[in-house]
Protein backbone atom coordinates (compact mmCIF):
# COMPACT_ATOMS: atom_id res chain seq x y z
CA UNK A 1 0.00 0.00 0.00
CA UNK A 2 1.30 3.43 -0.94
CA UNK A 3 2.15 5.70 2.00
CA UNK A 4 0.34 9.03 1.99
CA UNK A 5 2.27 12.23 2.49
CA UNK A 6 1.50 14.35 5.52
CA UNK A 7 -1.35 16.68 4.62
CA UNK A 8 -1.09 20.27 5.67
CA UNK A 9 -4.03 21.95 7.31
CA UNK A 10 -5.27 25.33 6.27
CA UNK A 11 -5.22 28.03 8.96
CA UNK A 12 -8.60 28.91 10.38
CA UNK A 13 -9.38 32.51 9.33
CA UNK A 14 -11.79 32.80 12.25
CA UNK A 15 -9.12 31.87 14.79
CA UNK A 16 -8.55 34.65 17.24
CA UNK A 17 -8.24 35.27 20.91
CA UNK A 18 -11.86 34.36 21.65
CA UNK A 19 -12.55 31.99 18.75
CA UNK A 20 -13.70 28.42 19.28
CA UNK A 21 -10.85 26.04 18.41
CA UNK A 22 -11.38 23.88 15.33
CA UNK A 23 -11.36 20.64 17.33
CA UNK A 24 -14.43 21.90 19.23
CA UNK A 25 -16.38 22.87 16.10
CA UNK A 26 -18.68 20.23 14.61
CA UNK A 27 -20.33 19.97 11.19
CA UNK A 28 -22.99 17.59 9.91
CA UNK A 29 -22.68 15.88 6.55
CA UNK A 30 -25.79 17.74 5.42
CA UNK A 31 -24.18 21.11 6.23
CA UNK A 32 -21.03 20.17 4.29
CA UNK A 33 -23.14 19.01 1.34
CA UNK A 34 -24.93 22.34 1.34
CA UNK A 35 -21.70 24.32 1.72
CA UNK A 36 -19.87 22.46 -1.08
CA UNK A 37 -22.97 21.92 -3.27
CA UNK A 38 -22.12 18.22 -3.55
CA UNK A 39 -24.00 14.99 -2.77
CA UNK A 40 -23.30 13.03 0.44
CA UNK A 41 -21.35 10.43 -1.55
CA UNK A 42 -18.76 13.12 -2.38
CA UNK A 43 -18.34 13.97 1.32
CA UNK A 44 -17.97 10.28 2.21
CA UNK A 45 -15.38 9.82 -0.56
CA UNK A 46 -13.42 12.83 0.75
CA UNK A 47 -13.58 11.40 4.26
CA UNK A 48 -12.16 8.07 3.06
CA UNK A 49 -9.39 9.82 1.11
CA UNK A 50 -8.37 11.93 4.14
CA UNK A 51 -8.82 9.09 6.67
CA UNK A 52 -11.49 11.06 8.53
CA UNK A 53 -14.10 9.36 10.70
CA UNK A 54 -17.27 10.72 12.22
CA UNK A 55 -16.90 12.24 15.67
CA UNK A 56 -20.31 10.72 16.42
CA UNK A 57 -23.58 9.81 14.71
CA UNK A 58 -26.76 11.35 16.03
CA UNK A 59 -30.16 10.25 14.72
CA UNK A 60 -28.45 8.66 11.73
CA UNK A 61 -26.59 11.86 10.79
CA UNK A 62 -22.80 11.85 10.93
CA UNK A 63 -21.01 14.73 12.62
CA UNK A 64 -17.44 15.70 11.69
CA UNK A 65 -14.96 17.66 13.81
CA UNK A 66 -13.78 21.06 12.57
CA UNK A 67 -10.11 20.09 12.37
CA UNK A 68 -11.04 17.13 10.16
CA UNK A 69 -13.03 19.48 7.92
CA UNK A 70 -9.93 21.67 7.66
CA UNK A 71 -7.90 18.62 6.65
CA UNK A 72 -10.43 17.81 3.91
CA UNK A 73 -10.34 21.45 2.74
CA UNK A 74 -6.54 21.26 2.51
CA UNK A 75 -6.81 18.15 0.37
CA UNK A 76 -9.29 19.90 -1.94
CA UNK A 77 -6.94 22.90 -2.21
CA UNK A 78 -4.02 20.62 -3.15
CA UNK A 79 -6.11 18.88 -5.81
CA UNK A 80 -7.26 22.23 -7.19
CA UNK A 81 -3.65 23.50 -7.40
CA UNK A 82 -2.57 20.30 -9.14
CA UNK A 83 -5.40 20.49 -11.69
CA UNK A 84 -4.81 24.20 -12.33
CA UNK A 85 -1.09 23.51 -12.83
CA UNK A 86 -1.81 20.76 -15.36
CA UNK A 87 -4.37 22.95 -17.13
CA UNK A 88 -1.91 25.86 -17.33
CA UNK A 89 0.84 23.56 -18.60
CA UNK A 90 -1.47 22.15 -21.29
CA UNK A 91 -2.51 25.66 -22.35
CA UNK A 92 1.13 26.72 -22.76
CA UNK A 93 1.90 23.82 -25.11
Amino acid sequence: MKKRKQQRTMPNPMAGEFATPAERQFYSVAFLCQMLQQPPEFIHRMMRTCNVEFAWVQNGIGVIRGDDVQRMASMLAEVREEVEGKTAAAANN
